[in-house]
């Protein structure tokens, strides 16, 4: 897979496993409870920010130019 499309897309991956953990979790949630999941939220979305840099930074390193024509 071409790592533009992989850049693309990998943030519509995070929202859609955010979406599924947001479904998981209860109705009944305590205050101890609420913290826990936005905590939890916090750290899939760094995540997937992370390695959607890591990804774009492998773009970076394959782009040359020295080419004048179109690249990626």
């Amino acid at each position: 897979m071409n790592l533009i499309t992989i850049t693309t897309f990998l943030p519509l991956v995070g929202i859609v496993l955010l979406l599924m953990l947001a479904l998981r979790g209860n109705s009944a949630n305590s205050d101890i409870q609420q913290k826990a999941s936005n905590n939890l939220y916090r750290w899939v979305t760094l995540a997937v920010t992370l390695v959607t840099f890591v990804v774009s930074l492998g773009l970076l390193a394959s782009y040359d130019r020295t080419n004048a024509l179109p690249q990626l």
